[in-house]
């Protein structure tokens, strides 16, 4: 499965500053490999935080981390 290049964030996400960027992911997480929110994070400009935790994609961190943010 491809995102299609006009929703690349890769394209986008210099352009999202200077609203703060929050990105969320976890290592273990199956479906969308670590190293895109890595890129992803490179690219930002500030603002920028990366919030990691531990579980799968969509995971029962939702529960965790509900109200923190």
């Amino acid at each position: 499965w491809i995102m299609p290049n006009e929703y690349d964030l890769e394209n986008v996400v210099a352009d999202i500053s200077p609203t703060p960027l929050l990105l969320i992911h976890s290592k273990e997480d199956t479906v969308v490999e670590y190293m895109h929110v890595e890129r992803l994070l490179k690219r930002a400009k500030e603002p920028k935080q990366l919030l990691k935790y531990t579980g799968s994609h969509i995971s029962q961190n939702e529960k965790k981390y509900a109200g923190t943010v």
